[in-house]
């Protein structure tokens, strides 16, 4: 009997205070209308905001922007390679390439090379699944707020690779933020259909270099012999 005559004091005290407040929000909406109208407005165009943009992200990755690749078209990704042309004796005579590539397995680059770009493009790359939001933060109070354009970029290696894989397209006014987001969904899907290893080794051999050079075993041998 106690604990019940206690439950129900606590109920009674809860719909007094719910009264209360009610009571006091109403008074106060008399007297200044004005400002509640205001408050209920700002509410209201952010909540409008926010459902705008939840869908706007929603066709992104429904594919009304551009179709995102299936998993099953991410694991049969096949880099376009060049066609070596080798004498009888064993010399490169010349080769045929729509892009310049030569396929390499990551066991054969050098460690220094993988830590240098992890280093440089994304020093978190083996805790984040394909999206870095510390580097989303960082990009937007450094680059957009303090114009610091030394700062560097929010991409994660995974995005770097969507968009290597998937180049981008003119949306004319949003072309930025829908190829971005495109890359996120990609990015996402490569994280969880390939391991991390499997990321770097895709991504060291679709990273473009100038001349259309593709790769880092080609790149290695034209600039460095």
């Amino acid at each position: 009997m106690r604990a019940s005559f206690s439950i129900k004091s606590v109920f009674s005290k809860f719909r007094g205070t719910l009264k209360n407040i009610s009571a006091n929000v109403k008074a106060f909406r008399k007297k200044r209308p004005f400002l509640m109208w205001s408050i209920y407005s700002f509410f209201g165009l952010i909540g409008l905001g926010a459902l705008t943009v939840s869908v706007f992200v929603a066709l992104i990755g429904f594919g009304f922007y551009g179709k995102i690749p299936t998993h099953q078209e991410l694991l049969a990704i096949q880099n376009p390679v060049a066609s070596e042309v080798i004498s009888s004796d064993g010399l490169l005579m010349g080769k045929y390439y729509v892009q310049d590539r030569l396929n390499v397995e990551l066991k054969d680059i050098s460690p220094a090379v993988i830590n240098a770009l992890i280093a440089t493009e994304d020093a978190r790359f083996f805790e984040h699944m394909g999206v870095d939001l510390r580097s989303w933060f960082r990009v937007f109070f450094k680059s957009v707020l303090m114009k610091d354009k030394a700062s560097g970029g929010g991409s994660t290696l995974s995005q770097q690779l969507a968009k290597n894989l998937y180049p981008r397209r003119d949306y004319k006014y949003f072309s930025l933020v829908v190829n971005k987001l495109r890359e996120v969904f990609i990015a996402r899907r490569l994280e969880q259909l390939y391991s991390k290893d499997e990321l770097l080794q895709l991504y060291m051999n679709t990273v473009a270099f100038s001349n259309n050079t593709y790769g880092i075993r080609v790149a290695g041998k034209r600039f460095f012999q």
